[in-house]
């Protein structure tokens, strides 16, 4: 509603800008009207001074002055009369009879403005009249200036009117096209804004329009199926981690599943009493809790992320992912080592965090079928993206290396892309590393990976720490 509100308001400024100056412009050609009849009645005061010249010189001033009599009836607009040179008026501001008898010589006549007894405002004209040298007087030619005075307020008064019906009109129109073009979809293009910020991919709600929110509807409703479809390959890509893991965990819980049977076996038979039975309930208690950990990690790998970034440590990040994936390890005789250096916080959604460093660890540890050693150290430091010119930045960082056989040169360009993968049918889908690094990008980091045939391979995750990252989303 307030961009309607706007657009209509800029409209009818602009209008009523555009009625002022063809106002202002009326009111130049007024005075150019104006000044055109004063260029013509100054050369009728001209022809007027050169008759009565002529007829002062043939029959004498009283003729005329009966001649400007007969003129005066002839023009019924205007009044003409003779005033002798002691009947010229005067006018505040200004001393007329003196200015007019300056004119003598010339003929040139004499304009004021001033109103008469009733208030009007008038326009004199004084023509000097001079015989022989002698001053006679002057011809008074007086116009009212009320018609036109009138012209200029109706003029003035209409500009008002139209102005003031613009500005109505543009009001009827944003309360009424506005709410409906603009206001409307703008809310719902906002609502479906929200919603993606909130993790809810839902398409505006507008309706088909060709026109510039119909265009931002549409891209929206792009980002929202492109956002959609990667949290499904994100979510595809967990449950694909999942079943790798159940197969790990399965062969974990046998140990403690046999512990619990053969104690539960000895207090269901009475073979174990006293300081027995409650040492082997403990046992039992220690072995179920030892299950429900592993179970819960899996439970809250499998879940969708919340979409909420809080501060997570890299270190203790790297912890869990070891504790979740030590089981696989173990039974592939691949060895996890954490380490981790102090302020290594970053900011981010904790569960994505989680599922980049599976992947990980999970690839180099498939990379080592004969077994090896994978470190997971986190640090903090300067660095830029590779191929980026300009100076360094904080980053923290976290790297994942195996001993594994390293990745040939033709592969290392490719690596990222969905679906390209290397490893044997069942193994993997190629999509851990694509999802890994679009849920890094989106923090604001990278992945860079480093290898040599032979020789391992090393994947470090750069991302801003913890307090630049809350700048960048305040920003």
């Amino acid at each position: 509603m307030r961009l309607a509100l706007k657009l209509l308001g800029s409209l009818a400024l602009v209008t009523v800008l555009a009625l002022g100056l063809a106002a202002l412009a009326d009111q130049r050609r007024q005075k150019d009207l104006l000044a055109l009849d004063a260029e013509v009645e100054t050369r009728l005061a001209v022809t007027l001074r050169a008759v009565v010249d002529k007829v002062c010189e043939l029959a004498g001033p009283e003729s005329a002055k009966s001649i400007i009599a007969t003129v005066d009836k002839s023009l019924p607009a205007r009044s003409v009369r003779w005033l002798g040179v002691d009947e010229i008026p005067r006018v505040p501001g200004q001393d007329l009879p003196a200015t007019v008898r300056a004119h003598m010589a010339t003929g040139e006549p004499v304009w004021v403005h001033f109103p008469n007894d009733a208030g009007t405002l008038m326009r004199y004209m004084y023509i000097p009249v001079a015989h022989g040298g002698v001053p006679l007087g002057a011809i008074e030619v007086s116009e009212s200036m009320a018609r036109r005075q009138a012209w200029v307020w109706r003029t003035q008064a209409q500009t008002a009117a139209v102005g003031l019906g613009v500005l109505l009109l543009a009001g009827t129109l944003a309360a009424v096209l506005g709410t409906r073009l603009v206001g409307r979809p703008v809310a719902a293009l906002a609502e479906s804004v929200r919603a993606l910020g909130e993790g809810h991919f839902v398409r505006p709600a507008i309706g088909h329009r060709n026109d510039e929110l119909g265009a931002l509807a549409n891209e929206l409703s792009t980002l929202s199926d492109r956002l959609a479809a990667r949290e499904r390959l994100r979510h595809d890509d967990r449950l694909r981690t999942i079943g790798q893991l159940a197969s790990g965990v399965a062969h974990e819980l046998g140990t403690p599943l046999s512990v619990i049977a053969v104690r539960a076996r000895l207090i269901a038979s009475g073979e174990a009493s006293g300081a027995e039975t409650t040492a082997n309930a403990a046992a039992i208690i220690d072995q179920a809790e030892r299950m429900t950990a592993l179970i819960r990690q899996l439970l809250d790998y499998s879940r969708r992320g919340t979409g909420h970034a809080t501060d997570v440590d890299l270190g203790q990040a790297g912890l869990r992912t070891v504790e979740m994936l030590e089981p696989i390890a173990r039974s592939r005789g691949v060895s996890l080592v954490v380490a981790a250096d102090d302020a290594t916080a970053v900011h981010a959604d904790d569960a994505q965090l989680q599922q980049v460093l599976t992947n990980l660890v999970l690839n180099a540890i498939q990379a080592m079928p004969a077994g090896g050693r994978v470190e997971i150290r986190a640090g903090r430091g300067a660095a830029a993206p590779p191929g980026t010119p300009g100076p360094s930045a904080e980053r923290c960082w976290v790297r994942v290396a195996d001993e594994g056989p390293g990745i040939a040169p033709e592969d290392l360009a490719r690596i990222f892309e969905p679906f390209y993968t290397t490893k044997t049918a069942g193994d993997g889908t190629g999509l851990g590393l694509a999802v890994a690094q679009a849920i890094v990008e989106e923090h604001g980091g990278w992945i860079d990976v480093a290898s040599q045939p032979g020789r391992g391979a090393t994947f470090t995750v750069y991302l801003p720490p913890a307090a630049a990252a809350r700048e960048r989303l305040a920003s």
